[in-house]
């Protein structure tokens, strides 16, 4: 445990497991751990190159020799694709942590940059984007109804046939239950820690409308960790990999995950879908590439 100091306290959740919660720390974002951590994270969490080298190929068709550029958040792997050299990209993200350890500015031109902002209120004029970006953009809202918000100020800033790229992570049609995972886990179908938090995260997501906090991820994770420790060992993950699971331990923020119908439903008002593209990689089917064209 990464919190060895914190006062803690017993309780025991659905399935019968007991587990130790932190006490004493107050509620509050996992962002800035998570900044700390970075580079510890991965796919699916982050994008995998054949994730890259689609959104590549999509800018490259359709975003021209000068395009204004808009990325959701500071995600690297898209502030660092080979851009035209007339390209002016904006990077909005409500952390501060996020833009000082994560963006990574000493490699990038000077006409790119990252500012502290709202999705919800982006600093940019109507009509000033060509191109739009965003990785796992709906699943990072206070609330899912947000997500409208989002959309609405994305058709706003973006230009008359402007094109939106985002990767997002979605819900299976039919979900997983706690027995499935840890069965793939026992024959090891699953590779990555991160696809594991991941599949972990969408399952105790009872609804859309109810989302699921990462602090439950967390409980249900040590629980698991003591009842099936030699199944974990066995996948030989690197510590500090899955320490990235103990920023969730007091965290405040909620996600949501949709199934691709209702995020095809949310796209609807401000942006017609032109393409869906999946990876063939861990959990690829579930954090697809939606490439949208603002409506008229």
């Amino acid at each position: 445990m990464t919190r060895a100091h914190c006062t803690r306290t017993c309780v025991t959740f659905s399935g019968g497991y007991t587990v130790i919660l932190p006490s004493s720390e107050p509620p509050r974002s996992h962002w800035t751990e998570h900044a700390a951590t970075w580079d510890h994270f991965g796919p699916p969490l982050r994008p995998h190159p054949l994730d890259m080298a689609r959104v590549q190929a999509v800018c490259a068709a359709r975003c021209g020799d000068a395009p204004r550029a808009l990325l959701l958040g500071v995600t690297p792997e898209y502030a660092l694709l080979p851009w035209p050299a007339a390209t002016r990209l904006t990077a909005v993200d409500k952390c501060a942590d996020m833009i000082a350890k994560v963006w990574p500015a000493k490699r990038l031109p000077g006409s790119f940059r990252a500012m502290e902002g709202q999705w919800t209120d982006l600093p940019l004029p109507d009509q000033s984007v060509d191109v739009a970006m965003g990785d796992g953009i709906s699943t990072v809202l206070p609330h899912w109804s947000l997500m409208d918000k989002i959309l609405s100020e994305l058709y706003r800033v973006c230009a008359p046939g402007s094109t939106v790229i985002l990767r997002l992570f979605v819900q299976p049609d039919t979900p997983d239950t706690l027995e499935q995972l840890m069965d793939d886990l026992e024959v090891g179908c699953i590779q990555g820690f991160h696809a594991f938090k991941l599949r972990l995260l969408m399952l105790l997501q009872r609804d859309l409308a109810s989302g699921i906090q990462p602090r439950q991820a967390w409980q249900t994770w040590h629980a698991l960790r003591r009842q099936h420790a030699a199944s974990i060992e066995a996948r030989r993950w690197p510590v500090p990999v899955m320490d990235t699971i103990e920023a969730y331990a007091s965290s405040s923020d909620t996600y949501w995950f949709p199934k691709v119908g209702e995020a095809l439903q949310a796209f609807d008002r401000h942006f017609a879908p032109r393409e869906i593209h999946y990876s063939d990689v861990e959990l690829g089917n579930r954090c697809p590439i939606f490439v949208l064209e603002r409506r008229a």
